[in-house]
């Protein structure tokens, strides 16, 4: 099946105003710690659009993903100026590497690289922030890192990236 979205109440006028929150999400065991995450940080959520992607096939993981956004989904209580919830339908794959003789296409990192090129064309403000569904933020950690980000015209990327993934630790 071809992905799709769910639910997108983004109005063409508003594409370029205001910050994208891009959520990219896949594991199940994840979606309530996160979510708690979520809505506990200090975001600009009504100069923000909200854009999950969801990268399974699994349709129980949306109903799951589904329960999880329900109060920021209902009408009377919509924080985000839009939200977008994508479901790319991608099939599992075998493991994140492959066996040795496996081509790219058969491997977990295919479906997050086709999931990149797709976010590519989803994203339509000059600044967007992406948190990952095993990503577990500080409530300020936005504003942390957007002050910084604006703070030098020089810089084009800030990140919050967890010190596990990278040699040198996360001094903001």
């Amino acid at each position: 099946m071809k992905g799709k979205y769910i639910i997108n109440t983004m109005k063409r006028k508003d594409y370029k105003d205001g910050i994208t929150l891009v959520v990219t999400c896949s594991k199940m065991l994840m979606l309530p710690f996160f979510f708690k995450s979520l809505r506990d940080m200090d975001l600009p959520r009504e100069d923000m659009h909200l854009l999950i992607y969801d990268n399974t096939d699994d349709p129980a993981y949306l109903e799951k993903l589904m329960d999880e956004i329900d109060e920021l989904t209902c009408p009377k209580c919509q924080q985000f100026k839009s939200i977008r919830i994508y479901k790319s339908y991608a099939k599992p794959k075998g493991n994140l590497k492959g066996s040795g003789a496996n081509h790219f296409s058969k491997t977990q990192l295919h479906n997050i690289w086709c999931m990149w090129q797709k976010l590519y064309k989803m994203v339509y403000t000059d600044t967007f922030f992406q948190l990952e569904d095993d990503t577990i933020v500080q409530p300020d950690t936005f504003k942390r890192l957007y002050k910084l980000l604006m703070s030098n015209s020089k810089v084009g990327f800030a990140t919050a990236i967890e010190t596990g993934r990278n040699s040198l630790p996360y001094i903001p």
